[in-house]
């Protein structure tokens, strides 16, 4: 099983991927700011595209956790 902390809170840095074809094969990846939460997803802010996109939250990774 996945391990991954799926607690996003708004304002957290986070690596975002964008798949394509049936999931699988990795499009883009970046960093963004989560903007708002919902149940099975977030909006990401993505500084570099200048935009905000909804991102499911297995395809978000918060990166500014203390290990």
């Amino acid at each position: 099983m996945d391990e991954r902390n799926l607690d996003f809170k708004v304002g957290d840095l986070v690596e975002w991927t964008e798949l394509c074809g049936e999931g699988f094969i990795v499009n883009k990846r970046g960093l963004g700011i989560v903007v708002e939460k919902y149940k099975q997803f977030c909006r990401i802010h993505r500084p570099i595209q200048q935009d905000i996109v909804n991102f499911n939250l297995n395809e978000l990774e918060k990166i500014n956790e203390n290990k």
